[in-house]
């Protein structure tokens, strides 16, 4: 008596099954183009979906400084690759994550820089503007990610930063009232008297609309969407 198997076209079917539930379950609608204004510069994210995760490119002009940026990230926005390029600061570096660690080396204001940095098994999440969707979309009322600060005190290193869900709100983004997800970020432990930030999520989609102060007029945020396509 031979043992009886199941087809493997059944098996096959199952997997594929799998498969488009799995990512189906963590993609996030996120639009081709996305266009921010902060100040006098102007933020233009392009977004490609790449090997089962996304690469964004975002390129900020303004006051006569371009900066180019690329992320490479999984398919739940969590980074693992950032290129960083600022050619009027004399700035061109790459970090990629390698287990838990960052590892980061080029050129920082003109100084050459090579370094590893130890993390744990939390994300990397240096684009949270939009890396923060999944989470905002969860029912997670916290989480605490990596970043690598960029200006400052804290520049070229990695920190934690966390992010609170605080409360419902409505306010007007390209001309539409939009119920959104008010989101405050800050530096974890004792840093957290350095900095603290509210971030305005869109409740249907997660998307990233403003950053700033707490007001709901249009045109009041430090940062905010003007175009999305």
């Amino acid at each position: 008596g031979g043992r009886v198997t199941a087809p493997p076209t059944r098996a096959l079917l199952f997997s594929l099954f799998l498969s488009l539930a799995t990512s189906s379950l963590f993609s996030w609608q996120l639009p081709s183009s996305l266009v921010y204004r902060e100040g006098n510069t102007i933020h233009r994210f392009h977004i490609l979906g790449e090997g089962g995760g996304y690469r964004i490119h975002l390129e900020s002009e303004g006051s006569g400084s371009k900066v180019s940026q690329i992320y490479t990230t999984d398919a739940l926005l969590r980074t693992l690759r950032w290129e960083l390029d600022s050619p009027g600061e004399g700035t061109r570096i790459l970090c990629e994550r390698v287990g838990d660690s960052l590892r980061l080396k080029g050129l920082y204001k003109g100084e050459k820089i090579e370094k590893e940095m130890e993390i744990d098994s939390r994300s990397w999440n240096q684009l949270f503007h939009l890396g923060l969707m999944p989470f905002v979309l969860s029912g997670e009322r916290e989480t605490v990610f990596w970043s690598v600060g960029i200006n400052g005190p804290g520049a070229m290193k990695a920190g934690k930063v966390k992010a609170t869900k605080r409360s419902r709100e409505k306010i007007l983004s390209l001309g539409e009232s939009v119920q959104t997800l008010r989101v405050e970020m800050s530096l974890t432990g004792l840093l957290s008297l350095f900095w603290k930030g509210d971030y305005w999520y869109s409740l249907s989609d997660g998307l990233f609309l403003r950053y700033g102060k707490r007001s709901g007029k249009e045109g009041s945020g430090a940062m905010e969407l003007i175009e999305r396509r």
